[in-house]
């Protein structure tokens, strides 16, 4: 569930700067600012996911993430035409665990956000469907 305030009918394609932590080794990095890494696509686009973010990252190629994760790279503050969208929207698909081990990557998030976060976390709300 995305944050009430994100503005539909006015998402743009701007690009944004986004910093990344590695939860893993607590080094942050700067986010591609390249096209189409606009706040849509760090919120459910491309680069909602381990498979884009590790880019960002000077990482082994043995450690590059097979497939579509979310466990590692959260999004830890977010600048530019985000529409709406808050640094809690851009890690939406990953573990509340994790985000709640880094306090800085669910700012913005609303209270009935969590909430109903945690019951997709739980099994007790399975969205489409």
């Amino acid at each position: 569930m995305l944050s009430p305030m994100v503005d539909i009918d006015n998402l743009t394609s701007d690009p944004i700067d986004v910093t990344l932590l590695d939860t893993v080794t607590g080094k942050t990095a700067r986010g591609a600012k390249t096209a189409g890494s606009c706040s849509w696509a760090w919120a459910g686009g491309n680069f909602n996911c381990d498979c884009n973010r590790f880019y960002a990252f000077d990482i082994d190629a043995a450690e590059e993430p097979e497939g579509c994760e979310s466990k590692r790279f959260l999004v830890v503050a977010a600048s530019g035409t985000l529409s709406g969208f808050t640094v809690a929207d851009m890690n939406n698909d990953y573990p509340l665990e994790l985000c709640r081990k880094h306090p800085e990557s669910m700012q913005g998030a609303a209270r009935h956000n969590m909430m109903h976060w945690e019951r997709i976390r739980k099994g007790l709300f399975k969205p489409n469907g």
